[in-house]
């Protein structure tokens, strides 16, 4: 996220936990576990059903991994139009 002035916005770490009040996905360290959880779900339920077509696990993970390559070039895409 950037601010108005065209300098990145830091992000906390840690949080202070949950029944401190604060939202986990405000912070790096449990936004990025949640997105691994998230990528490995996917990952596994394709591969599961792929499995009947006989495909091993990693076409599961290079589809996966491809397509959220292809979101991430977009959102870079998207963020470079927005700061000319």
């Amino acid at each position: 996220m950037a601010a108005t002035n065209g300098t990145c916005k830091t992000m906390a770490a840690t949080s202070n936990g949950v029944w401190q009040g604060d939202v986990p996905i405000h912070f790096a360290l449990p936004l990025l576990i949640i997105q691994i959880c998230i990528v490995l779900f996917i990952t596994r339920a394709l591969a599961f059903v792929l499995k009947p077509m006989k495909q091993p696990r990693v076409i599961a993970e290079i589809i996966v991994s491809s397509s959220i390559h292809l979101q991430i070039l977009q959102l870079r895409r998207d963020a470079k139009s927005r700061f000319r």
